[in-house]
C-alpha cells in the first residue's frame, strides 16, 4: 500500500513538473496585413486599457483575481497585444491627418474557479476617440470566449490561464475583423 501511494505521489510530481508555467499571451498568431481597401485612414496615437467600475460591468469581472500585480500585468499585456496586432495588420495609416486614441474597457472577464475546460467569457468596449474633436468616432463592444481541452495541461491553473489567453486573443481577432468591415466609420 505504501509503495502504491509513493508511486502515485511521484507520478503526480512528475506530471506537475512537466507542465510549462502559466503565462499571459494575448496576441493572435494568425494576423496578416490588411488590403488597401481595409485600411483605416486614421493614425492610432495612444491605447489605454481600463477595468469597468461596478456600475459599468456587464457580468463578473475577475481581472485582479490574483491581486493588483496580476491586474497591472493583465492591462499591460492586453495593451501590448493590441499594439502588436495593429502593427502586424497595418490597419491604421501612420501618416493620416486624423489622429485617434483607443480606450479599451474590460466590461466582463469571467473564468470558473474550477473546471476541466475553464470556459472563459470576455466583453470589451473599444472606443476610438478623435483627438482633435475630443469625441468618439467609433464605439464597439466585442464578446469572446476561450476554453482549453483537459489534455492541454495537468494543472488547472495552467488551463485557466490558457483559457483566458484564448478569450483575449479571440477578442482582439474579432476587433480586427470588425474594423475591416467598418472602415467607413473613420471618415
Amino acid at each position: 500500500m505504501m509503495k502504491k501511494l509513493l508511486l502515485v505521489g511521484l507520478a503526480s510530481a512528475l506530471l506537475v513538473g512537466c507542465s510549462a508555467p502559466a503565462a499571459l499571451n494575448f496576441t493572435p498568431t494568425d494576423l496578416a496585413p490588411v488590403t488597401p481597401a481595409q485600411k483605416i485612414n486614421s493614425e492610432l496615437k495612444t491605447i489605454s486599457v481600463s477595468i469597468a467600475t461596478k456600475e459599468e460591468q456587464k457580468g463578473e469581472l475577475q481581472v485582479g483575481f490574483m491581486g493588483n500585480d496580476y491586474e497591472q500585468s493583465f492591462k499591460t499585456t492586453f495593451k501590448d497585444s493590441l499594439e502588436d496586432s495593429f502593427a502586424r495588420t497595418a490597419i491604421f495609416s501612420d501618416d493620416a491627418s486624423n489622429k485617434l486614441s483607443l480606450s479599451a474597457k474590460i466590461l466582463r472577464f469571467e473564468t470558473p474557479g474550477m473546471g476541466f475546460t475553464f470556459d472563459t467569457k470576455l466583453l470589451v468596449r473599444y472606443d476610438f476617440i478623435d483627438r482633435k474633436k475630443g469625441i468618439s468616432q467609433y464605439v464597439t463592444e466585442i464578446e469572446s470566449d476561450g476554453s482549453v481541452p483537459l489534455d492541454y495541461a495537468f494543472m488547472g491553473a495552467i488551463r485557466a490561464t490558457e483559457a483566458r489567453n484564448r478569450a483575449v486573443k479571440a477578442n482582439i481577432q474579432k476587433l480586427i475583423n470588425d474594423l475591416k468591415l467598418n472602415t467607413s466609420k473613420f471618415k
